[in-house]
C-alpha cells in the first residue's frame, strides 16, 4: 500500500488502510478502543481533546449529536455526531461504571490520558504493521476526508479548530489537506479535454 503524503508532509490513512485498522479493533479491542477509535476517524481530535473530553460535553439522541470541544488557545467549536459514532459512545458508556465526569477513563485514572491513547494507537500500528499510523495521521486524515467531501476550507478549518487569534477560521492552516488525489488530477484533466 502507497503512503498518502499532504502537501505538509504530513501522512494520511488510505481506505484500505483505515479498514484494516478498524477491522483489527473491532478483532482485539473492546468498546473503549471502538469509541475512541472513530471519534478520531470521523470528528478528528486532537489526543488532548479526546482525553479532556467530558459526558457534560456530549448531547445525543438517536437521530442526532453534538460535542462541545474545548481546543487549542480556548477556541471552542462544536461538532456533530454521526450516527456510526453515536452508536459507538452510547455502547461504551453503556458499559461505563465511573463516577469520572470524563468520557475515556481507564480502570487506574478518572482520565484517559495522551499517553495511554498513544499507546493504544502504537498497539494497532504494530498488530496491523501500518509503519504511519499514529494520533496525528488519524487527525490529518480525517481533515483530508472532510475536505473532499465538504470540497469547503472554511468548514474544514472550523470542524479541525485551526482559528486565528481573533477567533476567524485560519484557512491557510488548513490548506495541508488541499492535496490533490491522482483520481483528483487525472478528473481535472479529463474536464479540460477537447474530445
Amino acid at each position: 500500500m502507497s503512503v498518502l503524503v499532504l502537501r505538509s508532509g504530513k501522512v494520511m490513512l488510505a481506505l484500505g488502510e483505515i479498514l484494516i485498522w478498524s477491522a483489527e479493533v473491532r478483532f482485539r479491542g473492546d468498546v473503549r478502543e471502538h469509541a475512541i477509535v472513530l471519534t478520531f476517524l470521523q470528528m478528528g481530535l486532537r489526543v488532548h481533546e479526546i482525553c479532556d473530553l467530558q459526558l457534560i460535553d456530549l448531547i445525543m439522541s438517536d437521530r442526532k449529536g453534538i460535542a462541545y470541544i474545548r481546543g487549542k488557545g480556548d477556541k471552542d467549536r462544536e461538532i456533530p455526531i454521526s450516527a456510526e459514532l453515536r452508536i459507538a459512545l452510547q455502547a461504551y458508556l453503556d458499559t461505563w461504571d465511573d463516577k469520572s465526569p470524563y468520557v475515556f477513563v481507564s480502570r487506574r485514572s478518572p482520565k484517559f490520558t495522551e499517553r495511554r491513547i498513544q499507546q493504544m494507537i502504537e498497539k494497532y500500528r504494530k498488530f496491523t504493521g501500518i509503519k504511519h499510523l499514529n494520533c496525528h495521521s488519524l487527525r490529518h486524515t480525517f481533515g483530508n476526508d472532510l475536505l473532499e467531501a465538504t470540497k469547503d476550507l472554511q468548514k474544514v478549518a472550523n470542524f479541525m479548530g485551526h482559528c486565528k487569534e481573533n477567533g476567524e477560521p485560519n484557512i491557510q492552516m488548513t490548506m495541508i489537506y488541499t492535496t490533490p488525489s491522482k483520481e483528483d488530477l487525472e478528473d481535472a484533466v479529463e474536464s479540460i479535454s477537447w474530445i
